[in-house]
Order: structure tokens, then C-alpha cells, then sequence
């Protein structure tokens, strides 16, 4: 049994399954120190009442450690395969003199030109150190065309990461959508139901399209 300060390689190495307990961070952090595709991560949620912890087991399984483990040990589930991001940072030699190393949970940073992250992601957030800058970025998918971006930051997510910042960036908010709705019957002369509970369906069902399967 072991805390996120503790939690290191060599323990991951000698371990058969990972079981983080906590929420969706929780979960997504042990993953991340996992590079042996065939090493299982299973999470429990530990405060299922307030959090909703979609990566880790159903509920029932918290409410009932024992019958979880018990059906576990049975076989009586089916495995998820989920993709992750290997992040890569490229910098010139003489920038890179000027950066210290940053830590984020026990990881350090290699300082070298080309320099590959010890760890493989299930989403990528880039943004500036200072929130009040712009991001200014030159962007290029699978070998297409160069485009160049201004922002608040680039999010980059795989299916298991899309339920978190893709879901919360993107998500539409209740009251946005029952404006909305008005606006659009007000420009188009078209009667809408313009109820709370309408605009709610709406909203629920677009930021459903929000998350991605996990493969």
C-alpha cells in the first residue's frame, strides 16, 4: 500500500496489476507511470458519492470491495484496451540552458535537445507558464499542412482522456443552450420549447458526443 509520493518505478516493475484508489486523477497518474502494455491498472473510486470516476470500476464495486475483488478473482469481467499519447518535446541546445527541470510527481524532466518523456500520456494540455499570454502555435497533423494557431493552450486527448479537460472545455452549460434556443427561435421565427428541462436534454446529449470511445 503505497501514496502517490511513494509510487515509483521500481514498484511498478515488480507489481502484476496496479489499483490505484481515488478518482479519475488518481487513475490517470498511475496509468501514466505504466509502460508495460499487459500490466493491468484497476481503480477503484473512493468517494463514489461525489465523484463520478469514470475510468475506475462501477460504483457497486466500491460500495462492495469484496464482492469486486471476489468477481475479479472469478474472471467475471472483460478487459479495456485504452491508447495514450507519447509526448515529445524538441527545444535548440542553447534554450534548453536556461530551463531547471520540473518535477511533477517524482518525474524529472531529461535536458537534452530531443528529449523523450519517461511517461506516456492519456492527454496533453500546452499552454504558458503565465496564464494572461497567448499561445502561439505551428501545428502539423500526420504529415499534413503546416497551420499556424492562436489560443489559451491546445488540449490533445485519446478516448480515456476525453471525459476530463476535452469534456470540461468543451461542454456546453445548461442556461448557454436554453439562450441559445431562444435566439435561434427569435432569428429563425420558429417556436421552440424553451424549458429548462428541454435546454437540459440538449445539452446532456451534445456533451455525450463530447467523450470518445477509449481505443
Amino acid at each position: 500500500l503505497i501514496n502517490r509520493l511513494t509510487y515509483n518505478d521500481e514498484l511498478i516493475n515488480w507489481c502484476d496489476v496496479v489499483v490505484p484508489c481515488g478518482g479519475d486523477g488518481t487513475f490517470l497518474l498511475a496509468a501514466s507511470r505504466v509502460r508495460d502494455a499487459n500490466k493491468p491498472v484497476i481503480g477503484f473510486n473512493s468517494f463514489p458519492h461525489k465523484s463520478v470516476g469514470r475510468l475506475c470500476l462501477p460504483t457497486w464495486c466500491s460500495n462492495d470491495v469484496k464482492g469486486a475483488l471476489h468477481a475479479l478473482k472469478e474472471g467475471r469481467f472483460r478487459w479495456m484496451r485504452r491508447s495514450r499519447i507519447r509526448t515529445t518535446i524538441t527545444c535548440e541546445a542553447k534554450v534548453l540552458d536556461t530551463i531547471t527541470p520540473v518535477d511533477l510527481h517524482t518525474l524529472h524532466y531529461c535536458r537534452w535537445p530531443f528529449a523523450r518523456l519517461p511517461i506516456c500520456n492519456l492527454k496533453v494540455f500546452i499552454g504558458e507558464s503565465v496564464t494572461s499570454r497567448v499561445s502561439l502555435l505551428r501545428l502539423q497533423i500526420d504529415n499534413g499542412q503546416w497551420t499556424h494557431t492562436k489560443s489559451s493552450g491546445l488540449c490533445v486527448t485519446t478516448g480515456t482522456g476525453s471525459t476530463s479537460w476535452h469534456f470540461s472545455i468543451n461542454c456546453l452549460r445548461t442556461h448557454s443552450v436554453l439562450e441559445l434556443m431562444k435566439i435561434l427561435g427569435e432569428e429563425f421565427d420558429v417556436k421552440l420549447e424553451t424549458s429548462v428541462e428541454r435546454a437540459r436534454e440538449v445539452a446532456e446529449r451534445y456533451n455525450q458526443k463530447l467523450m470518445f470511445a477509449p481505443g
